[in-house]
C-alpha cells in the first residue's frame, strides 16, 4: 500500500502541493505555539520586575513592624517599655535585613529584578530610615507619656474617697450596724461635695463598683485614679482580688491610672504582683501602679519598685504621735516625704496627708486648718503632688473605735468633712470642716 501510494504521489503534482502545504502549517502552528508560550512567560516575568524591585523600599517597613511587634515586652512599664521597644526594633532591624537580603539574593539570580544594583541600595536605605524613624517615634511616644502623666498628677487637686455610707459585712457583729453598699445616688451625693470643694482629681481606695468612675467624671472630676484593693499580698489569685481586678478593668474607659493594693513591702509576692500589674496594662492600655509606704521606696528595694511602676503613690506613714501630736513636726515630716521625690525620674502622689479633728487632745479643726495651709504651701518638685485624706468622716471607722480597743480614737475623724445622720432617713448630710475653705480658694 505505501509503494502503491509513493507512485500515486509520484504521478500526481496536486497532491503533492497538498502534502506539502499540510507539512508547512503543521510547522507554522507548532512555531506559534512556542511563540505564544515564549511571550506569556515574557509578560510574567516583566510584571513581576516592575512590582519586585520599588517592593525592596516597602518591605523593610512592613517587615520591621511585623517581627517589632512580636519581639518586644509591652507589658513593661513605660521607661522599662522604652527600653525593651528600642531593643525590639534592633532585633527587628537585624530580622528584616536578613530576609530582605535572601529576597534579593534569590531574585537577583532568577533576575527578577531589575536594577539590582540600585534595589539593593534602596532596600538597605529603608532599612536604615525607618529603624531610625521608629525609634524616634518611640522617644517622642514616651516624652509625650511621661509629660501627659506628670499633668495628670500635678495639675489636680487631689483628694481620697471612700464612701461614708459604707459599712463592712464583717464588722456587722462588732458595731451592731449591718453592712451596707452605698447607692449610685449615695455615691453622687459624696462626689458633688467634693466637687464643690475644689477638688478636681480623685484617687478610689477599691473597686467594688465599677460605676463610681464613671460618675466622678460625669460630675467634672478632671482625673480619677482606680484603686483596686488585695485582699492576699501574698497571693493574687484570691477570688476577691479578681473580683476587684475585673471591675477596674471594666470602668478603664474612665479611669486615668491605676493602683493595684496598698502594701508593705516585705509582704508581697513580687512574681505576682508584677504578672498582675502587666496584665492590667496590657489590657487597658492606661499607666498603672502598685503603692508603698515612702520610707520603701529608700535605696535597693526602693529602686526595684520604680522598675515596675508607671507612677508612683507613696503613703505617707502617720505623720504625727498619738500622745504628743504637733503640727510642726507633722508639715516637716510632710515636706522630708515630698523632697524624697525629687530624683524620680515619673510622676508621683503622696497620700494619706492628713491631720484628725478627733480622738486626741491636738485633733481639733483648728489644728486641721493649719496643718492643711502650711502643707500646701510647701515646696513640691515637678510632677509631683499631695493626695489629701480623706473625703469624709467614716461612722464605721467611729463606732468601731469606740467598741474596740484595737481601732485608734481618731480614725472616725480623719476626714475633710464632718458626717452627720439625719433623723428618721438613712441619708447623712456632709458639714465641710473649717479646713475645706483652703481648697475652696483654689478654684475662686
Amino acid at each position: 500500500e505505501l509503494s502503491a501510494f509513493e507512485g500515486e504521489l509520484r504521478g500526481d503534482p496536486n497532491l503533492q502541493r497538498v502534502l506539502a502545504e499540510s507539512l508547512d502549517l503543521d510547522h507554522s502552528l507548532e512555531g506559534f505555539a512556542v511563540d505564544h508560550e515564549s511571550e506569556r512567560e515574557s509578560v510574567l516575568i516583566g510584571i513581576v520586575k516592575t512590582w519586585l524591585s520599588p517592593s525592596f523600599l516597602a518591605l523593610p517597613p512592613l517587615l520591621l513592624a511585623v517581627v517589632a511587634r512580636f519581639s518586644g515586652d509591652y507589658s513593661m512599664a513605660l521607661p522599662g517599655w522604652r527600653d525593651s521597644a528600642i531593643q525590639g526594633i534592633a532585633f527587628a532591624a537585624l530580622i528584616a535585613g536578613l530576609l530582605l537580603a535572601a529576597v534579593w539574593a534569590v531574585s537577583n539570580h532568577w533576575r527578577l529584578i531589575r536594577a539590582p544594583f540600585l534595589s539593593g541600595i534602596g532596600g538597605l536605605a529603608a532599612l536604615f530610615f525607618s529603624s531610625l524613624a521608629a525609634q524616634t517615634a518611640i522617644n517622642q511616644y514616651t516624652e509625650s507619656e511621661l509629660l501627659q502623666r506628670e499633668r495628670i498628677i500635678q495639675d489636680n487637686q487631689w483628694i481620697s474617697y471612700t464612701s461614708a455610707y459604707y459599712w463592712p459585712d464583717d464588722l456587722q457583729e462588732t458595731t451592731g450596724h449591718p453592712g451596707h453598699r452605698p447607692t449610685e445616688a449615695e455615691i453622687r451625693q459624696e462626689l458633688e461635695v467634693l466637687r464643690s470643694a475644689g477638688f478636681t482629681g480623685v484617687l478610689l481606695h477599691e473597686c467594688r463598683d465599677p460605676s463610681v468612675a464613671r460618675l466622678a467624671k460625669e460630675l467634672g472630676f478632671r482625673a480619677v485614679i482606680q484603686g483596686i484593693r488585695v485582699a492576699d499580698p501574698s497571693n493574687f489569685e484570691a477570688d476577691e482580688t479578681q473580683r476587684q481586678i475585673s471591675n477596674a478593668i471594666a470602668a478603664s474607659e474612665d479611669v486615668d491610672g491605676y493602683i493595684l493594693g496598698e502594701f508593705m513591702a516585705r509582704e508581697v509576692d513580687w512574681s505576682g504582683l508584677t504578672a498582675e500589674l502587666a496584665r492590667i496594662r496590657w489590657k487597658t492600655g492606661k499607666p498603672i501602679t502598685a503603692s508603698f509606704l515612702n520610707e520603701d521606696y529608700l535605696g535597693v528595694r526602693g529602686e526595684q519598685m520604680l522598675e515596675i511602676a508607671d507612677f508612683t503613690v507613696r503613703s505617707l506613714s502617720r505623720p504625727f504621735n498619738e500622745q504628743s501630736a504637733s503640727v510642726d513636726a507633722a508639715v516637716e515630716k510632710v515636706e522630708d516625704a515630698v523632697m524624697s521625690f525629687q530624683h524620680d525620674t515619673r510622676p508621683g502622689l503622696l497620700s494619706t496627708v492628713f491631720w484628725p479633728t478627733g480622738g486626741g487632745a491636738a485633733f481639733n479643726e483648728d489644728q486641721q486648718y493649719e496643718f492643711f495651709r502650711r502643707v500646701k504651701r510647701l515646696y513640691r518638685p515637678r510632677g509631683v503632688a499631695l493626695c489629701y485624706y480623706s473625703s469624709s468622716d467614716r461612722p464605721w471607722a467611729r463606732r468601731l473605735a469606740e467598741t474596740s480597743n484595737y481601732t485608734p480614737a481618731f480614725e472616725g475623724h480623719t476626714g475633710l468633712f464632718a458626717t452627720r445622720e439625719l433623723d428618721d432617713s438613712p441619708s447623712l448630710e456632709f458639714v465641710p470642716k473649717r479646713a475645706v475653705s483652703l481648697f475652696r480658694e483654689d478654684v475662686q
